[in-house]
């Protein structure tokens, strides 16, 4: 096994890194609250992704936010605060091995305090019956000098919903 930055080669074949931005492991990056809300109000889950402390190479997923089970997400967004500058560097924002593009394609965090305009999806809800992360996955060149913020606007739930939201929209 050889190590390379963000690799790691094993039996020849390259895998990239999954780096977790959500329980403070990474040096100086703040845990984000545990929310747990009362009721059915809808609240937002968000953390802030500083891509100086840890670069994030193509290929590479970063996992954003913590979402409890039984919570509907309705949407998420990324925010950058700063810019990305190594160029067109984009990414894509979803739930991995669910739907990696699920509320974003090809994201450009290279505008500061803008969302980016390339295939972002806000109405797009998906029902969490386990506990899993939202991610990002780096689709072009390294991130190293951004700073952006991932949020998710959620409800608590205890119904069964499936998992594409759909029992929950015939609800309402």
């Amino acid at each position: 096994m050889v190590a390379l930055r963000g690799y790691l080669i094993l039996k020849g074949e390259l895998n990239m890194a999954t780096y977790n931005f959500t329980d403070g492991s990474i040096n100086r990056v703040a845990k984000p609250h545990n929310t747990t809300p009362s009721g059915y109000q809808p609240y937002i889950l968000r953390n802030v992704i500083n891509s100086t402390l840890q670069n994030l190479e193509s290929g590479d997923i970063a996992e954003c936010i913590n979402v409890p089970a039984m919570t509907m997400v309705l949407g998420a967004w990324i925010v950058p605060t700063t810019a990305e500058s190594t160029g067109s560097t984009d990414l894509d924002l979803g739930v991995t091995g669910v739907d990696a593009t699920r509320w974003g394609e090809a994201l450009a965090i290279d505008t500061i305090n803008t969302l980016p305009e390339t295939t972002l999806t806000f109405d797009a809800p998906l029902y969490f019956a386990s506990a899993d992360t939202i991610d990002i996955l780096v689709t072009t060149t390294t991130i190293d000098t951004g700073i952006f913020e991932i949020c998710a606007w959620c409800v608590a739930s205890s119904d069964t919903i499936d998992a594409e939201g759909q029992a929950w929209a015939a609800q309402s």
